[in-house]
């Protein structure tokens, strides 16, 4: 028996935590972190608690230590996490003893709570699990924030444990696309790497995937995120899902190109979980109420074969399609804005990607990659 921790900063990953306490590690003892990261965190976290189905369940409120707080205190972190000094936030956890911690965030903040562990567990290992579908390049790369990087300088001078070498396994619905993802990244000198620059051979565990007839994982979902299926109505034909467009790539005009191609009457949109603005409302179009419930709920709940579905670059609609073997048609939309950065085109090859591993699978021939606003009419 292993004690393990899975900690989570969005929606997705909390979806998926579930399904691995529920299906890997049923028998063992399993604590859940949930951080304040995403609308609706605090709430979700409160009914997981109550329902009991983690030992113990921790709300974290590191957002504003994480992405807003001033570069003094940024570099403070940077000494405190490097010389593994008085910890700062370990969580709310006063006496950690895990055998394993699963994340897909490779974050600062864990720092604090793994100098802990390893103090009285110095054999303790991470399992990096999915993110998304689109997670799987990066899920492969030693990659971090400027903060991250510089804290690991220090560490790795002093020999501390480093987040990446202790990962000892990846878990994920896929890992044939993840396989196939690490012989790409090798070629391009991305793949997972350990400090000697030598590949390092990790065990790719299998997330199972999730299905509308596993009644206890149906009950649970519903409930945490208080989800009332004979509320939802569908009527729309269209549903375009968005994102926050924070690169400033014009989405908001595409989704009202779209709205006076199909009709505002026939158009749903279904607003980022992190999006807090009304822009949409605000030209008059219907946003489904709630839209910071994970997608991925209200597809394991919902028919839509009636129905198409739209985005600019959204994960949601990939990863239920994909996960729940649905045909929907789907379409992406990025060669139809006007504008184009390094952020879009990234995505878009992570998602081009992932796609292009499924088709090979003979799944989600239902998506396609739109080349002007004609394709899904």
């Amino acid at each position: 028996m292993k004690n393990i921790l899975i900690y989570t900063n969005t929606h997705m990953q909390i979806i998926s935590a579930i399904q691995i306490r529920l299906k890997i590690h049923e028998q063992d003892p399993v604590d859940i972190v949930i951080t304040d990261h995403s609308r609706g965190a605090e709430k979700v976290s409160g009914r997981l608690s109550e329902m009991g189905v983690f030992r113990k369940v921790y709300y974290a409120q590191t957002y504003f230590q994480e992405f807003e707080q001033n570069p003094f205190s940024d570099l403070g972190d940077v000494v405190t996490m490097g010389f593994s000094l008085s910890p700062k936030n370990t969580f709310g956890i006063t006496e950690p003893d895990y055998d394993e911690i699963y994340f897909f965030n490779a974050s600062i903040l864990l720092y604090p709570l793994i100098d802990e562990i390893f103090r009285n567990n110095p054999s303790v290992k991470l399992v990096r699990f999915e993110e998304s579908l689109a997670s799987y390049r990066s899920m492969l790369t030693r990659k971090g924030s400027p903060r991250l990087d510089a804290a690991e300088k220090i560490r790795k001078a002093l020999g501390k444990p480093l987040i990446y070498d202790l990962i000892h396994a990846f878990c994920c619905y896929y890992p044939k696309l993840l396989e196939g993802q690490a012989l790409k990244n090798e070629g391009a000198k991305i793949f997972y790497l350990n400090g000697t620059h030598q590949k390092s051979e990790k065990e790719i565990l299998r997330i199972p995937p999730l299905k509308k007839s596993d009644q206890t994982f149906m009950e649970i979902l519903n409930r945490i995120y208080e989800y009332d299926v004979s509320k939802e109505r569908y009527r729309k034909k269209y549903i375009y899902f968005s994102s926050i467009d924070e690169e400033g790539l014009g989405e908001t005009e595409l989704v009202l190109q779209i709205a006076d191609i199909v009709g505002k009457d026939n158009l749903l949109i279904k607003t980022h979980p992190r999006d807090v603005r009304t822009v949409y409302e605000d030209h008059g179009l219907e946003v489904i109420p709630g839209s910071w419930v994970p997608w991925e709920i209200s597809q394991l709940n919902y028919d839509f074969s009636e129905h198409v579905f739209l985005s600019l670059l959204s994960n949601s609609v990939l990863n239920a399609t994909a996960m729940l073997g649905d045909e929907i048609p789907t379409w992406y939309l990025w060669k139809c804005v006007g504008r184009s950065n390094a952020w879009l085109r990234g995505i878009s090859r992570d998602i081009t990607d992932v796609l292009t591993g499924l088709w090979k699978q003979d799944l989600c021939r239902c998506i396609h990659i739109a080349e002007n606003l004609d394709d899904f009419m």
